[in-house]
């Protein structure tokens, strides 16, 4: 279950637009999730590290279904901000007792603008 959802525009140029931290359970934080703009929408990367000469996902959705869910709520929370002035936006999960699959951006309320 994600509890919160923070989200932070990036100025310095380039693709990269927005970095996103969720926590999920009230016990994991996951940070450093990348917004990066393509020619046709937002495109999630999820924190990677250098391995072997390979970039690997640190963590990431181990389903279709749970990449969607992720996705959506980030692609929406993505859209609030770049429509807004702020230069970030606090979401709060307004039913905890939802399941993660039956998630979607309607259960969460921006709590605060920081």
């Amino acid at each position: 279950m994600i509890d919160t959802i923070k989200i932070t525009k990036v100025y310095h140029g380039g693709s990269l637009k927005a970095s996103a931290t969720l926590t999920i359970g009230g016990v994991l934080a996951l940070h450093d999730i990348k917004i990066i703009e393509k020619e046709n929408g937002y495109f999630i990367a999820m924190p990677s590290q250098l391995i072997k000469g390979e970039y690997r996902d640190i963590y990431h959705p181990i389903s279709a279904p749970a990449r969607q869910v992720f996705e959506n709520l980030l692609l929406r929370c993505v859209e609030d901000l770049m429509q807004s002035q702020e230069s970030s936006l606090f979401y709060q999960c307004q039913n905890t007792n939802i399941p993660f699959l039956d998630l979607t951006y309607d259960d969460f309320q921006i709590v605060n603008q920081l």
